[in-house]
């Protein structure tokens, strides 16, 4: 048997993402091991600055592909995705 505490899964959908354009997605601190992926799998691209080209700067994510991350957020910290089509993004977290 596991020893690890429960953890409560919550899901946030950014609507209105826009093909080629920086949508600002809000981490909050106590999220544990977020994924970032789109509604209908398009590609996007990940920044933590908006000041990059979004048609070809930051980490590209390929389609049906989603980003993930290990760890705790401890501080309120903003990250950018840019998806190549109009979608809708789904940050997936668990909360201790």
């Amino acid at each position: 048997m596991s020893s690890a505490p429960y953890r409560t899964v919550q899901q946030t959908r950014f609507v209105g993402a826009l093909a080629n354009a920086w949508a600002a997605i809000d981490l909050t601190p106590g999220m544990i091991d977020w994924m970032l992926s789109t509604e209908d799998g398009v590609a996007f691209r990940f920044s933590t600055v908006n000041t990059l080209n979004p048609l070809n700067q930051g980490t590209p994510i390929q389609a049906n592909a989603r980003l993930t991350n290990s760890g705790t957020v401890t501080q309120a910290q903003t990250v950018y995705a840019a998806p190549s089509g109009n979608t809708v993004f789904i940050l997936v977290f668990n909360l201790a």
